[in-house]
Order: structure tokens, then C-alpha cells, then sequence
């Protein structure tokens, strides 16, 4: 019997069915808003502000300080508009704005004072089995985090 190959299939709408099945787009979104920050506000607003959270259309940033808190409020319109144009979405409707400490702002760590908690042995084989047929590392790496995130949050529900 003659083997017959298939013909490649493009990778990007696999990974949308999965994230889809999966629950992940907004995880994904995310990750993305958090990782390219400063494409998405410019340097000098990321250098004073850092994603938080994102749910139900409403993006949770903190900000270094009440003075950039009061600018921000004037821009908010204009910050949802840069984000949702460069996400091709209208995926953001509201801007909520914290006072919190950014990265650059980190204290030193000693120890975590909440565990995570470790994945069951199915949500293992399911990482493993969702993310062998990835090759390219740093996309892998995102989608683990992504996964392992949601399935913490969800595993005894």
C-alpha cells in the first residue's frame, strides 16, 4: 500500500481552532498586550504603566503613581482606541486604572508566599500532547504559560 503524505498545513489555524476549543484567545490577547506594551501605548506610557488583567471587555492597568493615574484618565478613550485598532478587535471597552508597582519598580522576592498549585497528571498529558507538535520555542513557551495559567485556574471546577 503507497504511502501518501498530506499536504503541510499552516500551523496559525490550528493554534486558533485550539485556543478556541481551549477557551485561550483572551489568555493569548493578553500575553501579547503584556508583551508588546510599549508597540501598543508608546515607551514613555509603558514606562509608567503595565497591563493587569483583562476581563469582560475591561483592560486593568497599574500605574506607577497618581500623577500619571490623573493623566491617564484624559486619555483613556485614546488608549483604548490605540489597542483595539492594533489588535484588529474591538476587544477592549473600558480602561480600569490602579495605583501598583511595576516591574522595574519589583521588590526582591525571598520566597512566594502562595504556592502554585501543581497541574493533575491528565492536565500534564494534556500540555504534552497539545504542545509536542510546536517546534518553534518562544511560541511554545507562551502557549505553555497560557495553558498551564488556565488550567490551574480551572482544574476542581
Amino acid at each position: 500500500m503507497p504511502c501518501t503524505m498530506k499536504e503541510p498545513a499552516a500551523i496559525s489555524p490550528i493554534l486558533k481552532t485550539m485556543n478556541r476549543k481551549l477557551g485561550l484567545e483572551k489568555e493569548m490577547i493578553f500575553y501579547r498586550l503584556k508583551k508588546e506594551w510599549p508597540t501598543f501605548v508608546g515607551q514613555t506610557l509603558s514606562e509608567h504603566t503595565r497591563p493587569e488583567r483583562l476581563k469582560f471587555k475591561m483592560l486593568t492597568l497599574s500605574v506607577d503613581g497618581p500623577t500619571w493615574m490623573h493623566e491617564l484618565t484624559f486619555l483613556k478613550k485614546d488608549i483604548i482606541k490605540k489597542i483595539n485598532t492594533r489588535l484588529g478587535k474591538n476587544l477592549i471597552q473600558t480602561l480600569h486604572l490602579k495605583i501598583g508597582i511595576l516591574p522595574s519598580q519589583d521588590l526582591p522576592k525571598k520566597h512566594t508566599r502562595f504556592p502554585q498549585k501543581a497541574l493533575s497528571p491528565e492536565a500534564k498529558t494534556l500540555l504534552q500532547e497539545q504542545l509536542s507538535p510546536l517546534k518553534d520555542s518562544p511560541l511554545k513557551k507562551a502557549i505553555r504559560e497560557a495553558m498551564e495559567r488556565h488550567l490551574r485556574k480551572n482544574e476542581g471546577q
